[in-house]
């Protein structure tokens, strides 16, 4: 007899662009994460204030690879230097 694994709920994955995604970038976007997260419920929503790039959400974790983000970063490693 061969065991089969129960059903898991599908993980709810919220995908921000600054620009909406095409149908090709969330089906890649789909493929990848469910690699990694098994079966996966993708909601796409645009910001534009990302600038360029994307944030991914998955319950409470968020992983930014905006360039909003980016900017960021860069202006508090500069910040101590502005003021010498």
């Amino acid at each position: 007899m061969t065991k089969t694994k129960p059903a898991t709920a599908p993980v709810f994955v919220t995908v921000a662009s600054a620009v909406p995604l095409t149908p090709a970038e969330l089906a890649t976007l789909a493929d990848l994460l469910s690699r990694q997260l098994g079966s996966i419920t993708l909601k796409p929503i645009v910001k534009p204030q990302l600038v360029a790039g994307l944030t991914l959400t998955v319950t409470d974790r968020t992983l930014d690879l905006s360039i909003k983000h980016r900017l960021e970063l860069l202006q508090h490693q500069l910040a101590p230097h502005a003021q010498s």
